[in-house]
Order: C-alpha cells, then sequence, then structure tokens
C-alpha cells in the first residue's frame, strides 16, 4: 500500500492479481482516524502500461527445426532487474507466418508486426528469472530472425503526468475531483473535463451546472455569442471572449465579419481586424480601397484627445490636450500624449509655464498635425489670452521654440 499526493494506492496480493470476467475480488483494511470517518469518495483501477527499459531484459530467439512446408522457434524473455516484471507484453516483427503458439497469445498482427501478450498462467517474469514460450509458421526455410523488441509491463505506481484519456487533465487530479480518467468529458455535456474546470469554470460532473435548464456546452460562458461547445469546434477559447485579441469578439468575427477568430490579422495588413473595422476598412481585403496602397500604409484623419488629471495639473489652467492629423495605423494604439510635470524638471520651471509640459509621441507615419490646448480662461491669472503661445523643445538644438 502507497499512499502518496493525497491517495491511497493498495495492489494486489499476487493470487488475485486477475479479475475474471464477471467475477470481483475483495479486501480489507484497518486505519487510524479522528473525529469522524470519512468515505473515499472516488475509486479507480490503475492500469499504467509502461515501457520496460532494454537494458532491464534480455531475449533470446531460436529456430528449433525447420523443413520445406514449416518451421518452429521459440523464445526466452529474461528478466535482468531484481523486480518482477507484471502482466508482460511483447511487440516485435518477423517476416514469417505464425500459425499457432504456446505460452503466449498473439493479440494482433499488422503485416510483419506482432503484438503478444502473456498466457495468464506465466504473466510475471520474475526478478531475475525468465519465461519462455514457442511458435510454429510456414512456410519453412526461415531466413532471419526477429527484430524490433519492444516489451511493455502494467505498473501500479502514480505517474502525475499519465492523462490516460488525453483531456489534458492527469489521473491523478481527475481521482481527487471524482471525474472518469478514461472519459474526456465525464458528464456528458460536450465539453472536455478540462476544459470545464479550468477554461470556463463549470462542474465537470454535472451537465447542466446553474440548472437553467441549459446544457453546458450550449452555454456562452465568455458571452461572445458563441456556445462553448461551438467554441471547441472552431478552436477558439470559450472563456476568453477575443480569442486573438483584435479588438472584436469571437461571435463578431466568425458571424458578422467573416474574419478569423484566431488570427489578429485576416488579411495580413499589418492592421488588427478591429482596428480595421475601426478605421473603416475592409479586414478581408489588404487594399480596401484598391488604390495601390495597403491598408496598413494609408493614412486616415484621426483625433485623439487626453485630458489634463485635476491632481497634477499646475494650477489647472489647461485642461486637455488635442492631436489632430492623418496618420497610418489607429492613433489610440501608437500616439501618445503625456503629462509630464513634475517629470520633465527643465520644462516644468519654465518661466511663464501655463499649465503644465506634455510630451506627444507617435509611432504612426503621418505629415502634418494640429495640435489643440484646452483651457481654463478663469484660471489663467494675470496673463492674457493673446499672450499665450505653445512652446516645444528642438532636441535637435537643445532649444525652446515658440
Amino acid at each position: 500500500m502507497d499512499n502518496e499526493y493525497s491517495i491511497v494506492m493498495v495492489k494486489n496480493a499476487g493470487w488475485n492479481q486477475d479479475i475474471k470476467p464477471g467475477r470481483e475480488v475483495s479486501f480489507g483494511f484497518t486505519a487510524k482516524y479522528e473525529d469522524e470517518i470519512h468515505i473515499p469518495q472516488s475509486y479507480s483501477l490503475s492500469t499504467c502500461r509502461v515501457k520496460v527499459p532494454e537494458k532491464d531484459y534480455k531475449i533470446t530467439y531460436k529456430t528449433n527445426s525447420d523443413w520445406n512446408n514449416g518451421y518452429s522457434s521459440s523464445m526466452e524473455i529474461k528478466n535482468l532487474t531484481d523486480e518482477a516484471i507484471e502482466d508482460w507484453e511483447l511487440q516485435f516483427e518477423f517476416g514469417h507466418s505464425v500459425t499457432n503458439m504456446w505460452n503466449a497469445v498473439i493479440e494482433k498482427q499488422v503485416n510483419e508486426t506482432y503484438q503478444l501478450r502473456n498466457n495468464g498462467y506465466n504473466q510475471n517474469i520474475p526478478a531475475n528469472g525468465a519465461i519462455y514460450f514457442g511458435f510454429n509458421g510456414e512456410p519453412g526455410s526461415v531466413s532471419e530472425e526477429p527484430k524490433g523488441f519492444v516489451l511493455h509491463k502494467y505498473i501500479n505506481n502514480i505517474n502525475p503526468e499519465l492523462d490516460s484519456d488525453g483531456d489534458g487533465m492527469p489521473d491523478i487530479y481527475e481521482l481527487k475531483m471524482g471525474t472518469n480518467s478514461y472519459k474526456k468529458d465525464t458528464d456528458g455535456d460536450g465539453l472536455d473535463d478540462f476544459t470545464e474546470l479550468f477554461k470556463v469554470g463549470l462542474d465537470p460532473l454535472k451537465k447542466d451546472t446553474d440548472d437553467n435548464g441549459i446544457a453546458d456546452g450550449d452555454e456562452d460562458s465568455d458571452e461572445d455569442g458563441l456556445t462553448n461547445l461551438r467554441e471547441i469546434q472552431i478552436g477558439t477559447e470559450p472563456g476568453d471572449s477575443d480569442t486573438d485579441k483584435d479588438g472584436l469578439s469571437d461571435g463578431e468575427e466568425v458571424r458578422k465579419y467573416k474574419t478569423d477568430p484566431l488570427k489578429e490579422d485576416t488579411d495580413g495588413d499589418t492592421l488588427t481586424d478591429g482596428d480595421e473595422i475601426i478605421l473603416g476598412f475592409d479586414p478581408l481585403k489588404k487594399d480596401t480601397n484598391d488604390n495601390g496602397i495597403c491598408d496598413g500604409e494609408e493614412k486616415v484623419q484621426q483625433t485623439l484627445t487626453e485630458e489634463i488629471p485635476a491632481d497634477n495639473n499646475n494650477g489647472g489652467a489647461v485642461t486637455g490636450v488635442q492631436v489632430d492629423m492623418k496618420v497610418t495605423g489607429n492613433i489610440n494604439n501608437h500616439t501618445e500624449i503625456q503629462n509630464v510635470f513634475g517629470e520633465d524638471t527643465l520644462s516644468s520651471e519654465l518661466v511663464g509655464l501655463v499649465g503644465v509640459p506634455v510630451s506627444i509621441s507617435t509611432e504612426g507615419r503621418f505629415d502634418e498635425a494640429t495640435i489643440t490646448f484646452s483651457y481654463d480662461v478663469s484660471k489663467l491669472g494675470a496673463t492674457k489670452e493673446e499672450d499665450l503661445a505653445v512652446m516645444w523643445y528642438d532636441e535637435e538644438n537643445e532649444d525652446y521654440v515658440i
């Protein structure tokens, strides 16, 4: 018995290793407890099939007799370790037909690949021991030996990474949750257990988590206009309304704009699908107006406005700054108006400064721009409106220019 990962692992006693069809095995145990007895809530049979390392065994093949119409051969599997190899299975390639076998069973054959399993009574290869099996075949004249041996065994060790049903949840976690580690969708609502638990926060043990009469697969958890099941089918995230982060919801892309919800720039013009809609372009066409200029290079008249917060406005005279320009891309994504009062010490201490200095930067391409300052006349003090001017810093000449 092994108690690890907060799970009790119980191993057969050897003589009851197999549970025959329609039969059962029983066992008992004693345990210490405090306050109250907690009955186990979930159970799982451990059938972990693993590959035996080549260094742990040796296989010897022998052709015992060979005649024109047939042959008879035998094999030995030698266990080179101090632990038994339990419930062994053997795979190999052999270019000759096998007609019958003893001490082993042919489970599957695909072309020249044979898959064997033990015959029950010899299911375990003892520590440092060996098992033998043989087979006959036809015709005779065996010219080559079997090759490509792969030996498997079954263990009851806990593999924290084993995911038997491939749903993204390790078996060890499924056991704790009570979900079926051999069934991707335990509750049969169309969503695999991992998606329900970690992506949309639903109950993988309940087909209709909120009891509203709608199966979890038919719900729209992220409210993007697509059901959870539909999102799984097309590859979008049922817990994220905008899977590709292009500014359009998955539902808008699929139903309205016919764009790719898994690709932020469907037509490859360097603009995201969402920006194309904002700028009036066709997200399915690189050059919307067929003027020979890619949409990503088109200059569009746009405006960006920044309000100056009252907590850092140097008296509150300047209340906002606006930039108008014909520029490439979405101005809201690549252009910034920043209040630098107190940060740009040189500009903040200029004589005659009204309000705050601002920094304006852009990654878009433009020819000219109009900058507008909004101000509160009542806070100009002794400064006359006709005396106001915009001063900017010429970095190349290191001088202020009006």
